[in-house]
């Protein structure tokens, strides 16, 4: 019996007992499932969670591991099946099985090198939800709690801060990263946390901090000559210093980042030659930042990238209202707002909104001007953003 039954698949473990038990799908599925979901369990369309099976078992009156395997042992069957669905899901490329044998690793207490290994698959293919953040944040604690961690592993816990600095979450994001420092990291780990840590604290508003960590960033950098992270320094601290006011201590950094960009990474290259841009604009060199920027609004255009586009357009338009050609402004301002409406960036609809009305309100068209405010202040309120006019 025994040989029969780990011969199964999970649906058909789950369909045998609910027939021993003389239930229908609509039985097992009362209340809480749709007919069809346990129609699609059974046959292997869906793979469910481990909170669905839990209560799947509840229900069948089986222990959990005799649903995902015939172990007497529950935490060994546990482990066993997740291993069976984790190689599943690598060759089939599917986040489901991946994600309900992360949670049987985590529900048998599995090994850390099986959990963590699980993990890594799994977001491998699936990143930015809610499910790929709780198995970061699930991950990263049994990380914490464990005597042995390796490079591969803190890398882990740097993904979850960037999870974290995604969804704006700044404080936590730099908790993680300072916890990953804590452990000593090697030098291209401990480079990767300290520009994230950059990063972070320039967006928490803490320049001069930004600054010092980007700085000591650099000279780790050039110690061990990885020039990728020497041209993110570099683009960091020009960021920073023209936060701080500093413009020619920002232009200096910029145009070696740029510089150090060549052949490395295109798209990061195009947003220092994009910062350096804005920042002549504010040195009132106008003749000098425009080929600047529409060199990146040209990149950006043809590789389809409408919202960075979108960005380079409000930053000419600033600039030709500098000019006092506020009618050319406008002109460009609106092919901005055109190009947001092909994607989801409404904090740059918000920030070419508010530029509209200040353009209106030089045109002296104060109903204008006042309709766009409006509807700047609608949508940052209603989706809680925060932007600078």
């Amino acid at each position: 019996m025994g040989g029969v039954v780990v011969t199964q698949t999970l649906g058909e473990r789950i369909k045998k007992f609910r027939i021993s038990r003389n239930m229908t799908q609509a039985d097992l599925a009362k209340g809480l499932f749709d007919r069809s979901y346990i129609s699609q369990i059974e046959s292997g369309v869906v793979v469910p969670p481990l909170s669905t099976l839990k209560v799947l078992s509840e229900r069948l009156h089986v222990p959990l591991g005799e649903i995902v395997d015939a172990d007497h042992s529950e935490k060994a069957a546990l482990v066993r099946h997740g291993h069976k669905l984790r190689s599943e899901g690598k060759k089939a490329g599917g986040p489901d099985q991946l994600y309900l044998a992360w949670e049987l690793f985590m529900e048998g207490q599995a090994a850390n090198s099986d959990l963590l290994g699980a993990a890594r698959d799994f977001l491998s293919i699936e990143t930015g939800t809610e499910r790929a953040l709780y198995v970061l944040q699930r991950s990263a604690l049994r990380l914490i709690q464990s005597e042995n961690i390796g490079t591969d592993d803190l890398t882990l816990l740097i993904q979850l801060g960037n999870a974290y600095f995604t969804l704006s979450r700044f404080l936590d994001a730099l908790a993680v990263y300072e916890t990953v420092l804590e452990f000593n990291p090697e030098p291209a780990t401990r480079l990767r946390a300290l520009g994230n840590m950059g990063s972070t604290l320039y967006l928490l508003n803490r320049h001069e901090q930004a600054f010092e960590l980007y700085t000591t960033a650099l000279e780790l950098a050039e110690q061990t000559n990885n020039v990728e992270m020497m041209a993110r320094c570099h683009h960091g601290l020009g960021i920073v210093a023209r936060a701080l006011g500093d413009l020619e201590r920002a232009h200096h950094h910029t145009v070696i980042s740029a510089m150090f960009y060549q052949g490395i990474d295109e798209m990061r290259g195009f947003g220092a030659k994009q910062n350096l841009g804005v920042i002549l604009r504010e040195q009132e060199k106008y003749s000098v930042a425009e080929p600047y920027l529409n060199e990146c609004l040209e990149a950006y255009r043809s590789r389809g990238h409408f919202a960075l586009a979108a960005s380079v357009l409000e930053e000419l338009a600033r600039l030709q209202l500098a000019r006092g050609l506020a009618q050319e402004a406008l002109s460009l301002c609106h092919d901005g707002i055109d190009y947001i409406f092909r994607t989801d960036d409404v904090k740059q609809l918000v920030r070419l909104l508010y530029l509209k009305a200040t353009i209106l309100c030089v045109l002296e068209n104060s109903q204008e001007a006042g309709k766009s405010e409006r509807m700047a202040e609608f949508l940052a309120k209603a989706l809680r953003i925060t932007v600078v006019k």
